[in-house]
């Protein structure tokens, strides 16, 4: 969009210097200020030349103009759709720690976090590569948009880049509750051992990584919120928002064990309204 805005900043000025032009020579076609003084030469040919050149360069305005505005809604569904995958993989980031913390009786390796990790990375610097210039400097979005890339994002980077710290608790607490175990486990090259639900250092990192994904979860939502306000509700945020509300507060393994009953149910014949 940037290169569009200087095309249509450049052709504006440049119309307006031709109707400046065409002004001049229709005037002195009434006034008669200034006479050519070559004999081939008239005002009408003037009159024609840049009479015909201002109506190009309003052409090519309006064409700009036109595109700019196909562009403009583009970019922000490029926009809104990368923020709503990166709230999507931020999401699946609190419901695993999350599950685990709560749940589970012993935590599984931290290479579990990897792809959804590697997705909300991609997104994230998608986020931050997009090209949203505007006409008005003053327009919301980019507002918006430009704290997002000066200050946000280093939030979610920063989230981001501590979940490796998951792997650093767990080998700490193994190293901590059996040198010779991790001895044995380094020595077969297998590190994807289990470590006890009681080991504090792995419950502090996980209640550690569980704010910052949250805290980072409602500032993309706010983000889609002020995206889809912008844009008139056209991407129906509110509706996606309910969604995501109950799928971070309801996320359990009571809702795994209902996905395999309504299959069964479903196999079986029987009803699942229940469910």
């Amino acid at each position: 969009m940037c290169e569009n805005v200087k095309v249509i900043k450049y052709t504006f000025w440049l119309s307006i210097f031709f109707l400046m032009i065409t002004y001049l020579v229709s005037l002195n076609i009434e006034i008669g200020f200034f006479v050519p003084n070559i004999p081939w030469l008239s005002n009408s040919f003037f009159l024609t030349v840049f009479g015909g050149m201002f109506g190009s360069t309003v052409v090519v305005l309006i064409c700009e103009i036109k595109r700019y505005f196909i562009n403009k809604r583009k970019i922000e569904d490029y926009f809104y759709y990368h923020s709503y995958y990166l709230c999507t993989h931020l999401l699946v980031l609190y419901n695993s720690l999350n599950t685990i913390l709560c749940n589970a009786d012993e935590y599984p390796d931290g290479n579990f976090l990897n792809n959804p990790k590697v997705g909300a990375i991609a997104e994230l610097n998608a986020l931050l590569t997009g090209d949203y210039t505007t006409l008005s400097e003053k327009n919301l979005l980019k507002t918006v948009i430009d704290k997002f890339r000066l200050s946000d994002w280093k939030i979610i980077d920063e989230f981001l880049r501590d979940c490796e710290f998951l792997n650093v608790a767990i080998l700490q607490d193994k190293f901590e509750s059996s040198k010779e175990e991790l001895h044995k486990l380094l020595e077969r090259d297998d590190i994807h051992g289990f470590v006890s639900k009681k080991d504090k250092t792995v419950v502090q990192t996980l209640e550690i990584l569980i704010k910052e994904a949250e805290k980072c979860f409602k500032l993309t939502e706010c983000l889609l919120q002020k995206i889809d306000n912008h844009c008139g509700g056209r991407y129906k945020w509110r509706d996606s928002k309910i969604l995501f509300e109950q799928q971070r507060k309801n996320y359990s393994e009571d809702l795994f064990q209902k996905f395999l009953d309504k299959n069964r149910l479903k196999e079986n014949g029987e009803n699942i309204s229940e469910l």
